[in-house]
């Protein structure tokens, strides 16, 4: 399986988050104000906990990746698949983005933009470097929310400059063969 490794260089860099992070105690609170402060006219969630409380804020993401973990522990909030329209499931290792997975966030972000689908992507592995060739893809207007644990929830607000940065450090990746 072809993937994309993350050089340990970008791990401080991309550990860091969004420029924009919304911070507080209550989780639905922050999620409500972040939305409040975005504009966007699609939403993406990348990670359980940030899925489970956009849903429960009342607004279900265009497309949510999720991998069961946060911080890779299993994590404790279970997300409803009736809330969507499609459901994916594909392998991504930690460190990595396989080409696989990037077939299939392109594929949810065309169903989501051109049939208004709402679209779960179940992540066999982990899915935090996902937000990456979802920033590069989407439209404008289109906010990717990231779950930020112990700081709160980071969101890029996608434009060209956001694009072009997404894709300045994807390629900085290395193409790898994986064994199945």
């Amino acid at each position: 399986m072809k993937a994309l490794k993350m050089p340990e260089e970008l791990r401080p860099k991309l550990a860091e988050g969004p420029k924009k992070i919304f911070a507080g105690e209550n989780p639905i609170k922050t999620v409500e104000e972040a939305l409040n402060k975005t504009t966007c006219d699609y939403v993406i969630a990348v990670g359980d906990v940030i899925c489970y409380t956009l849903i429960k804020a009342g607004k279900t993401p265009n497309i949510c990746v999720i991998d069961g973990k946060t911080q890779r522990k299993e994590v404790n909030v279970e997300i409803d698949p009736s809330k969507f329209n499609k459901t994916y499931q594909v392998k991504n290792p930690a460190g990595h983005i396989t080409l696989e997975a990037i077939k299939t966030l392109n594929k949810a972000l065309k169903e989501a933009v051109e049939e208004n689908l709402k679209v779960l992507i179940v992540i066999d592995g982990e899915e935090d470097l996902l937000a990456l060739p979802l920033i590069k893809e989407a439209p404008n207007k289109t906010c990717v929310f990231l779950g930020m644990p112990n700081v709160g929830v980071g969101v890029v607000e996608v434009n060209q400059q956001e694009r072009k940065n997404a894709e300045e450090t994807l390629s900085k990746f290395t193409e790898v063969e994986l064994g199945s």
